[in-house]
């Protein structure tokens, strides 16, 4: 699975290919810059659109994404919560923005949105391998290393954190 699968999810991916579609406005522009992988382009084009038309929580969500790659994390999570806030079943924005908060080692709300990401959606099986480095920096090694045998079953056929996984071994 690539990165942008990852961060966005297969149904958000056919979400680009939609808005796409729809040519000669600012949001389709920004998914057209955004899967050339322009993602400072893209973000200027979706803060745009979302001037027209703030309703847009799939184009916030969007901007939040390439706030994100752009490593603007703060500002990225700013975002992140806003779609939270319109859509309380956002599962991908709680997942991007656990990702931020990881990026900026805070761990605790970095654990506390990889665990509502796993409550909202059981089947998001990619935040184990997080979940258990949250857990691991805060001390919890129990719970860390069964994380991680979770995320080992799950992706079977990659390794997992070695220097995590070793840790757990030596416990």
């Amino acid at each position: 699975m690539d990165s942008k699968t990852l961060l966005l999810g297969p149904a958000l991916l056919l979400l680009i290919a939609l808005v796409s579609a729809c040519a000669g406005d600012p949001a389709a522009a920004g998914m057209d810059a955004y899967e050339d992988g322009l993602y400072a382009e893209a973000g200027k084009l979706f803060a745009q659109a979302l001037e027209q038309d703030e309703s847009r929580t799939d184009i916030r969500f969007f901007l939040g994404v390439c706030q994100q790659m752009e490593s603007s994390y703060e500002e990225a999570i700013g975002t992140y919560s806003q779609v939270i806030q319109e859509d309380d079943s956002a599962h991908n924005a709680l997942l991007n923005r656990g990702h931020c908060y990881y990026a900026l080692e805070d761990w605790t709300k970095a654990l506390s949105d990889y665990e509502r990401t796993l409550e909202l959606k059981p089947d998001e099986k990619v935040v184990y391998n997080p979940i258990a480095h949250m857990r691991f920096y805060m001390g919890d090694t129990l719970t860390a290393c069964a994380a991680l045998d979770s995320a080992a079953t799950v992706f079977a056929d990659r390794d997992v954190d070695k220097a995590l996984r070793e840790a757990c071994e030596a416990n």
